[in-house]
């Protein structure tokens, strides 16, 4: 199985978005990509004043990823804002090769985040889905750093996607970088791969402090397995197979320039 990581830039104008994920789809259909993962909020951007994001202003764009989806035989895990009656979820969908789209939301929101996003709401909050016989649990950025099994048991998945909006200021094996510790905690506690997406970095924001790539692969017992590049829009592509105790690992990894 091919799980294709896209370290893109992230940008607040949401028609750049969406033309660039759907080149990026297409790249991924051309390398055998089955399963596709995008940025924490990719689709309008990671912003605390988004604009046009209502389901009116996607619902159309949600169907033609849906349509490629399908044509390429791909499951699209595509993050983004919503807006509903004047309140902002950070959230996502996950579009099945077969064609379903099922909703997913971040609940483990930062202080700084609770000004503009609201929590969303558990009733609705998928966190397990599958590609063929692999499930797939999402935890979003900071959750990592939530009790284990906050979100989903060990039992009941067998990969770990982690979309992110984050800068890694310190090196992964420095013991001040908590996010690092929590997501070593993390995999090692449920014994399973965890895959990060980060964006590369913020295209149309004066911040210095926003996102700066290295979307990093953990294996089961929490050690770095590789990471994408500092500072670079790529497709990560990862080869995965899954061993005879169940436990998935990289067998080989793929940069491609996006």
């Amino acid at each position: 199985m091919k799980v294709g990581i896209y370290q893109l830039r992230n940008h607040r104008n949401m028609g750049l978005n969406k033309a660039l994920i759907s080149e990026a789809l297409l790249l991924g259909a051309r390398h055998g990509v089955d399963v596709a993962v995008f940025p924490e909020c990719m689709l309008t951007g990671f912003s605390a004043k988004p604009e046009g994001c209502t389901w009116s202003d996607v619902e159309s764009y949600i169907e033609e990823v849906t349509a490629l989806a399908v044509e390429h035989n791909m499951s699209v895990m595509l993050p983004s804002i919503l807006e509903e009656q004047g309140r902002f979820f950070n959230m996502g969908w996950w579009i099945s090769s077969s064609g379903e789209c099922l909703e997913y939301g971040k609940r483990g929101l930062t202080q700084s985040e609770e000004r503009f996003f609201t929590q969303f709401p558990l009733a609705q909050n998928q966190r397990i889905f599958h590609h063929g016989a692999c499930r797939f649990g999402v935890v979003i950025c900071r959750e990592v750093a939530d009790e284990d099994g906050a979100y989903f048991s060990a039992q009941e998945t067998d990969i770990v996607l982690w979309p992110t909006y984050w800068r890694w200021d310190e090196r992964w094996h420095d013991a001040q970088a908590v996010l690092a510790r929590s997501a070593r905690r993390y995999s090692e506690q449920i014994s399973q791969l965890m895959i990060q997406c980060n964006y590369s970095h913020n295209e149309d924001d004066e911040r210095s402090s926003g996102p700066n790539g290295r979307s990093v692969v953990i294996d089961c017992f929490g050690e770095e397995v590789c990471c994408a590049p500092e500072d670079r829009s790529v497709l990560m592509v990862l080869c995965l197979e899954e061993g005879g105790d169940g436990v998935w690992s990289v067998v080989n990894e793929e940069m491609i320039d996006v």
